[in-house]
């Protein structure tokens, strides 16, 4: 889900997994990269009117969506994005209770196709 960055309305647009797009009219659309700090931590640099401004890539989330700052980090930090670690984990665990639902003597049709469905969307 994308929502306008607060001060920055139809130039800049953050989305629920901390990913910042920019909204140009002549060069459309487009995903920026986050540059990362000496402390690890990342931040992104959004431009009005001829100037920037840098924000804690957390702390714009944190703003932009009224959730803690710790939900923030985790959400950027742990998985969500980078290496994709969050999505990974939930893909393991659907395949190992695929495979457990398909090895058991119990009829587990529907779970495993619900499953199944689920896993395809990731």
């Amino acid at each position: 889900m994308w929502i306008n960055v607060e001060g920055y309305e139809g130039k800049y647009q953050i989305s629920n997994n901390g990913e910042v797009r920019s909204i140009h009219p002549s060069r459309g659309v487009r995903i920026l990269s986050p540059c990362r700090a000496s402390n690890g931590k990342l931040y992104i640099e959004l431009y009005w009117k001829g100037r920037r401004k840098t924000y804690m890539l957390h702390n714009l989330l944190a703003d932009s969506f009224k959730i803690p700052v710790e939900d923030a980090k985790r959400i950027i930090y742990e998985g969500y994005k980078g290496k994709n670690a969050a999505k990974d984990n939930v893909r393991a665990w659907l395949i190992e209770k695929i495979v457990e639902c398909e090895r058991s003597h119990i009829d587990y049709h529907d779970e495993i196709l619900y499953l199944k469905k689920f896993l395809s969307s990731l």
